[in-house]
């Protein structure tokens, strides 16, 4: 597995990051057995970069890590906070045991879930409520100290911007958290989040399906010199059918079409990590065998970017 150092961080991790927020959902459709299999084979091929947040699962999700990376000092967590679910979604936890065998089963009750999820979530930037959230995700993680946090999906102008990253910075101060960010709801929100003080990576969606990153976020913080974490790489599946892709791997033999969606977020974001969800020893192994196909030619990432307005 290919490692980087995360921007100026000093943060050693692999290139293909593992997206941890159906790990522990309840729209999940894996028993919380594979899903512990899966944590397992992608520490064994050299995966060390987990994205989490306190809301995946109702903080499930950081449970599982939390017990999973036990004595892997060569796993790297990044977490979230800011995102707040309501009375309902927290009493969730308590059912998920019993709740969760059905919905496995029944595919109307998951869409359901993650339209109630939508519903009810809403944002807190505090400083008061991001140290409480910060020191909950220690506890579950098991850690005396964040990697990486980030904040989750802040909206420019409506945080105290001076409160919130005042607070991370002392937060850093007293090794509570090692490096910090912001991970970014949408693409134009990215170059605020670089121009933030103390900020080292910046998250954010880059997709063959939606590539707006190409032209102004990832060249400004090449700039800066901050890392990137690139999620939503498969374009919520979009990119596996899209026409131009099929297209391209048509004429390209041994080219998959989650191999070429894979391969543009890498070449994309050239010295970053590139997220994907792998819930199962499956999904592990399909994306191990996507992140070793070629890398893209010339021609094909001008074919891929260019006719959609990229870089």
């Amino acid at each position: 597995m290919e490692m980087i150092e995360l921007g100026g961080t000093g943060l050693r991790v692999s290139r293909l990051g593992l997206g941890c927020s159906h790990l522990a959902s309840l729209t999940t459709v894996h028993a919380p057995s594979e899903v512990r299999a899966a944590l397992g084979a992608a520490l064994d091929a050299g995966i060390t970069f987990f994205d989490t947040a306190d809301v995946y699962g109702q903080g499930d999700s950081e449970r599982m890590l939390g017990r999973a990376l036990v004595g892997r000092g060569d796993a790297v967590v990044c977490t979230k906070a800011g995102l707040c679910l309501g009375l309902s979604q927290r009493a969730i936890r308590w059912i998920k045991p019993l709740a969760a065998p059905m919905l496995r089963r029944w595919r109307g009750a998951r869409r359901g879930t993650v339209g109630a999820r939508e519903a009810v979530a809403r944002q807190c930037f505090e400083p008061e409520y991001l140290r409480n959230c910060i020191e909950g995700s220690l506890r579950r993680l098991r850690r005396e100290a964040l990697d990486l946090f980030l904040l989750h999906g802040p909206l420019p102008g409506r945080i105290d911007a001076g409160g919130v990253f005042g607070l991370l910075a002392g937060l850093r101060g007293k090794g509570l958290i090692r490096h910090y960010g912001v991970s970014c709801g949408r693409v134009e929100h990215a170059v605020w989040a670089l121009e933030q003080p103390g900020v080292e990576v910046v998250e954010l969606p880059v997709s063959v399906v939606a590539p707006e990153a190409l032209s102004v976020a990832l060249p400004a913080a090449a700039a800066w010199g901050t890392g990137l974490v690139a999620r939503e790489v498969l374009g919520g599946g979009a990119a596996l059918v899209d026409a131009g892709v099929l297209a391209l791997c048509a004429r390209s033999a041994g080219r998959t079409p989650a191999g070429a969606a894979l391969q543009f977020a890498v070449r994309a974001v050239r010295t970053g990590v590139v997220l994907v969800r792998m819930n199962c020893r499956r999904h592990v192994a399909e994306n191990l065998r996507a992140w070793a196909e070629a890398p893209l030619g010339e021609e094909e990432w001008r074919e891929l970017s260019e006719r959609r307005g990229g870089r």
